[in-house]
């Protein structure tokens, strides 16, 4: 949201092309803020790579307090949300 803590990063869906979408969201190739979640080298979202994607591993971070995402009301891994956004990650080949 434009109107968060990160303004650089925007994660709203837009009606762009995919990778216009993409270049706006801030995220690609980018060195995360607030840390890697322990996985040395990771990124905002490494093309290919969920792994070594801090949106990803924080999706599978239970604990609120260990930069669980999303922040609030949920303490259960959603494993079918963290699916579809690791496909996604898998599907982007390289950043626009």
């Amino acid at each position: 949201r434009p109107d968060a803590d990160f303004t650089a990063i925007d994660l709203r869906f837009t009606d762009g092309t995919a990778a216009a979408a993409l270049k706006a969201m801030g995220i690609c190739n980018i060195t995360p803020m607030k840390g890697d979640q322990g996985v040395a080298g990771a990124l905002d979202l490494a093309p290919g790579q969920p792994m070594n994607s801090v949106m990803w591993l924080r999706m599978h971070t239970a604990d609120p307090t260990q930069g669980r995402m999303p922040k609030l009301a949920s303490y259960v891994v959603d494993t079918d949300g963290a699916q579809l956004v690791s496909d996604w990650i898998t599907s982007i080949k390289s950043c626009p």
